[in-house]
């Protein structure tokens, strides 16, 4: 079972949310997640001439690392925003899967935060976030939003399998993107 990180970073025109999965090396086993995630350290990488941002914590002698999937920002994520808090308000219940960069007293908390969210509420929100990456038009990223909200787990899974497969990522959105009628 894979962890998923939702993070909010403020940008200059507002805000910025990620997310990532978590990518675990040493002893650890990918079903345990028993052991919460230490403070993580950013750190950026370049790869064939893309950003990608990894986010690394140490545990004993395990080394977790969370790998950026996809991003909202601006009026798309304005659209999803209230999905996104139904997401971080079922998944706050536990008090380790919350954890603030920044001090307890700076205004900046609420801007700038980490929230760890189940595998499947991660699956959706991943999914939704790379489908309307590139929508110009509102009713089509609500009505995406209403159709992923709509699907049964197994479906959000094969379409996460289908749009983050290193292989057909392009043709899997685009599949996507016709299958619910944009």
């Amino acid at each position: 079972m894979n962890e998923f990180l939702l993070e909010f970073t403020p940008t200059n025109g507002g805000r910025t949310c990620s997310i990532f999965v978590r990518e675990i090396s040493g002893e650890q086993e990918l079903g345990d997640s028993s052991n919460p995630v230490s403070p993580p350290q950013s750190s950026r990488s370049r790869k064939g001439g893309k950003s990608k941002k990894r986010i690394s914590g140490k545990q004993g002698t395990t080394h977790i690392q969370f790998r950026r999937l996809t991003n909202a920002s601006g009026w798309r994520l304005s659209l999803v925003d209230p999905y996104v808090k139904q997401v971080i308000k079922r998944n706050s219940g536990n008090e380790s899967s919350h954890s603030s960069l920044v001090g307890p007293n700076d205004d900046a908390a609420i801007n700038k935060e980490q929230v760890v969210i189940s595998e499947e509420d991660g699956v959706r929100l991943s999914l939704l976030f790379r489908t309307i990456a590139r929508m110009q038009k509102m009713t089509k990223v609500h009505h995406i939003l209403l159709s992923i909200k709509s699907m049964i787990r197994e479906e959000s899974y094969y379409w996460y399998s289908k749009v983050f497969s290193n292989h057909y990522s392009t043709k899997g959105v685009k599949a996507f993107r016709i299958l619910i009628g944009e």
